[in-house]
């Protein structure tokens, strides 16, 4: 039994690994738990190693977990330092949330929390649940993309209590349409671009891989100050998103929070992201404290309006 138990343990640290070798898209959903794997596979050595059972599988299959397990929390940042940022700095608050296509019951609660936060602008995901609202919240966020502006879906939309001006609505592939919006304001005398983007699943073939692809082509269009905020379906630890916020020049507050699946709480992972790039800093990243019926939590993000 312990060499069952190790042998698979170790199995399935395998496949964690594989993601320094391969992007496969098959693997894709296992690579996004890299910490989780890693810290299941070291609690199931320890009783091994306390034990002195199997310690030539049980001792360099913990080393191989801490190891890892290490480096994925190097990759989300945990060791990177706070940004130092200039006391009176503007600052650009945004809530991103995907509320779920068929949350009709959370609704109303999603609505009132838009209108009273404290925040410029909202990205909003499987927007459809809140169409019967948006009367009520143009009183607050008087500037909207896409459910019926800009779109004829009410999927992606983008709130803003300022104008949005330069605004395009596209798709990321043929697999779903109005998956990308893009919109540029002006905030405290600072422009920027705001950019939301909502990523198909990684195990649908190699559709995740190839949006990215896109998303990063149109960012390197953009010139200036940008925010880029939605729901990409996998945590940074996925080869693709690596890639893809490394060769965009992207930042993130270091640690994101877990936003899926709720059923874990803080212990899920972070498949919603607000990334800024320089000279914008995220300063801040927090979900919110309760779901509202949706399977995700929302992120509220602090951006810190720096200058070069």
């Amino acid at each position: 039994m312990a060499t069952f138990i190790l042998h698979s343990a170790a199995i399935l640290l395998f496949f964690s690994a594989l993601r320094y070798v391969t992007g496969f898209w098959l693997f894709s959903f296992i690579y996004s738990f890299q910490t989780h794997i890693s810290i299941l596979v070291a609690l199931v050595c320890v009783p091994f190693l306390i034990a002195r059972k199997r310690p030539g599988l049980a001792i360099p299959l913990f080393i191989a977990a801490i190891g890892l397990g290490v480096h994925s929390l190097y990759l989300k940042g945990y060791f990177q330092p706070s940004p130092d940022i200039a006391a009176g700095t503007p600052e650009f608050h945004l809530l991103e949330f995907n509320v779920l296509g068929d949350n009709t019951e959370g609704a109303a609660e999603i609505a009132a929390l838009l209108e009273s936060a404290d925040i410029d602008a909202a990205v909003i995901l499987e927007s459809g649940p809140l169409a019967p609202y948006l009367d009520r919240l143009s009183e607050r966020f008087p500037y909207r993309l896409g459910c019926g502006e800009g779109t004829d879906t009410c999927d992606l939309m983008i709130l803003s209590r300022y104008p949005l001006e330069n605004t395009r609505v596209d798709n990321l592939s043929d697999l779903r349409r109005h998956r990308f919006a893009r919109a540029e304001l002006e905030i405290d005398g600072k422009r920027l671009t705001l950019v939301a983007a909502h990523l198909t699943k990684p195990y649908f073939d190699d559709y995740h891989t190839e949006e990215l692809s896109v998303l990063g082509r149109r960012l390197s269009r953009l010139k200036g100050p940008l925010v880029l905020a939605g729901d990409f379906n996998s945590s940074i630890l996925a080869p693709d998103m690596t890639r893809f916020v490394k060769h965009s020049g992207l930042n993130t507050f270091h640690g994101e929070p877990a936003t899926w699946p709720v059923e874990l709480d803080r212990f899920g992972i972070g498949i919603d992201h607000v990334f800024a790039r320089e000279p914008l800093e995220v300063t801040s990243l927090v979900p919110l404290d309760d779901n509202y019926g949706s399977n995700h939590y929302g992120l509220r993000a602090t951006i810190a309006l720096t200058q070069n």
